[in-house]
């Protein structure tokens, strides 16, 4: 209708046009597709920060009840104030990992763990041929911070630890040494053992404990109190082993006040890394 020359202007106006559009393609789409992927990662982020704070107070609720069932002994050995080293580190379990997947993953290499501890045993069935070695050896994995090689020297399922005749509540095994590794070091520098009755020996001995200097805990290096710090135990405790040479029970006396400064101080660091704390 426009004729040849009117053709070849509406040509020109599409081509032109065309041209534009490739221009605002080339350099607009490319800076939306940017500030989209912005976007995405910013919901994302705020979703994965959501995620993590309400199963925080989830942890913190399920924890709630073991945490204030800990709290009578603590009462009871000197107040209101002090920390259980157990509970501590539950803490510390709830705060890098699920304690319940914990305690499945511990239970089922049990039966691994407890393989490196037998010691051979004597003719009659109910006798560990030897405690005095076999409580040695546990507390050497100890001081060497191998919770494997520690936790198979204790039956977990019957385990108590009583101090100054009071039961701590101690929830010993391989994941209660992970947590007290992070946090703490442990020396002995052991004075006297000696052979009660067949399954029974007596330990004399001076604990050094040494908090960490949060490097354990993906902190910096620091020897600012609660870290770097050492505390002194003057304990003796008379130690009673199973049939495979297993701790049973762990009955010590010794100094309250050096017991709680350092279930306090290892209460404390896990506040510079929880949000829980109260």
């Amino acid at each position: 209708l426009v004729g040849s020359h009117g053709n070849y202007m509406f040509k020109g106006y599409v081509s032109r046009m065309i041209h534009d559009m490739q221009n605002d393609f080339d350099n607009k789409i490319p800076f939306t597709l940017i500030m989209l992927s912005n976007y995405s990662l910013t919901i994302r982020s705020m979703r994965l920060f959501i995620v993590y704070y309400f199963i925080s107070l989830a942890m913190a609720r399920i924890g709630q009840e073991n945490l204030s069932s800990k709290s009578k002994v603590r009462n009871q050995i000197s107040g209101p104030e002090s920390k259980s080293l157990s509970s501590t580190i539950s803490k510390l379990q709830f705060i890098f990992g699920n304690h319940d997947e914990a305690a499945e993953f511990e239970e089922l290499s049990l039966l691994e763990e407890g393989k490196a501890m037998r010691i051979p045993l004597n003719t009659r069935d109910d006798e560990c041929e030897d405690p005095v070695a076999a409580v040695l050896k546990t507390l050497q994995c100890i001081e060497d911070e191998d919770a494997q090689c520690a936790s198979a020297g204790y039956n977990k399922r019957v385990f108590r630890k009583l101090h100054n005749g009071i039961d701590t509540n101690t929830n010993i095994g391989y994941f209660f040494w992970i947590g007290g590794f992070a946090l703490l070091d442990f020396k002995l520098e052991i004075d006297h053992t000696y052979q009660i009755a067949p399954n029974q020996i007596g330990i004399r001995y001076v604990e050094i404990v040494t908090t960490t200097n949060g490097s354990t805990l993906f902190l910096d290096p620091s020897n600012v109190f609660p870290f770097s710090q050492t505390f002194y135990q003057h304990e003796h405790a008379l130690v009673t082993v199973d049939e495979n040479c297993k701790m049973i029970l762990w009955d010590q006396t010794g100094d309250n006040k050096e017991q709680t400064d350092v279930d306090d101080v290892a209460d404390d660091i896990v506040c510079h890394v929880s949000p829980l704390c109260s």
